[in-house]
């Protein structure tokens, strides 16, 4: 009405008529639809997966109620054996751990494939197995070689136990599933290094038989009696211990002194654990100017 009004001379009926009437229903008209258009294109716009990607699997030989956990806040409480899923889903490129909050009475369950991130796909491969506990607690042992004299393992840096010969052994504690063991050595046998292997880990539901410690002699080898040209060798002042991690190849030693013997734990003390080394040994005269060529090779796993 207002630009009706605003238009001047005869006439002014018609003409406010019909540009009220036109320019009010064809602006109107387009408006609403270009808003129409508007609104379906946003409509459009906002698809894909917002709600995020489930996390569950499977588990079985439940007997009472377990209470599982993702990323250590999405509990979930399970009664009876089957496929699962946590009521929490995630973003892609989340990461996902799951883990038995509280264990079912009676029971001890094991979580398998329960860490990840997820990939724009629900995760349904997480296995949970559980199994009756036995009503005893379970040994701890396995088996030693190479010894000599006496040595003293120990379980847990209590549990003493004294062998003299190779072969199985047990230590006279049992532990509970679920109870961490460590096996180490608590008194090394004289002029021998023992080593133990597997011995760390935790009970589950079966003895334990997997600790192997192996023992190794001292170093020792014989003083020389003649030199490369067959002369008397009357002037050897010490010995060294060559060692490396490849045949032939030393790329660090040891003055031991005028000894013919050299302990392995020293040895150990001064060397990087894990590796297996390569040793030859030398001797050397009184003014340090001359030095025999290596002995036999002898290789030590450390």
């Amino acid at each position: 009405m207002i630009i009706a009004s605003a238009c001047s001379g005869g006439g002014g009926s018609g003409t406010s008529s019909s540009s009220s009437s036109g320019t009010s229903s064809s602006s109107s008209s387009g408006t609403s639809s270009s808003s129409s258009g508007s609104s379906s294109s946003s409509s459009s716009s906002s698809g894909g997966n917002t709600s995020g990607y489930s996390v569950g699997g499977v588990i079985s030989g439940l007997s009472s109620t377990i209470v599982l956990q993702n990323n250590d806040t999405d509990d979930l409480s399970l009664v009876t054996n089957g496929s699962f899923t946590f009521p929490t889903e995630l973003a892609s490129g989340a990461t996902y751990s799951v883990v038995v909050k509280t264990q079912p009475s009676g029971q001890m369950c094991f979580v398998e494939d329960g860490t990840g991130m997820i990939s724009l796909v629900n995760v349904a491969n997480v296995t949970v197995t559980c199994v009756a506990l036995n009503t005893t607690d379970y040994s701890v042992g396995g088996v030693i070689s190479g010894l000599s004299s006496t040595i003293v393992l120990q379980n847990n840096g209590t549990d003493d136990l004294s062998l003299e010969t190779n072969g199985s052994y047990t230590f006279p504690i049992t532990l509970a599933a679920g109870a961490p063991y460590q096996v180490t050595v608590g008194t090394q046998p004289p002029g021998q290094l023992c080593v133990v292997g597997n011995g760390l880990g935790m009970i589950s539901v079966i003895n334990v038989t997997s600790v192997i410690v192996t023992c190794q002699a001292d170093l020792a080898w014989d003083a020389p009696v003649s030199d490369i040209d067959g002369s008397v060798v009357t002037s050897v002042a010490g010995y060294k211990v060559y060692y490396g991690t490849e045949p032939g190849v030393y790329t660090g030693s040891i003055d031991v002194g005028n000894t013919t013997q050299y302990a392995l734990a020293d040895f150990s003390a001064a060397v990087p654990q894990g590796v297996t080394y390569y040793i030859c040994i030398t001797a050397y005269d009184a003014g340090m100017t001359m030095e025999s060529p290596c002995s036999n090779e002898v290789s030590l796993a450390d």
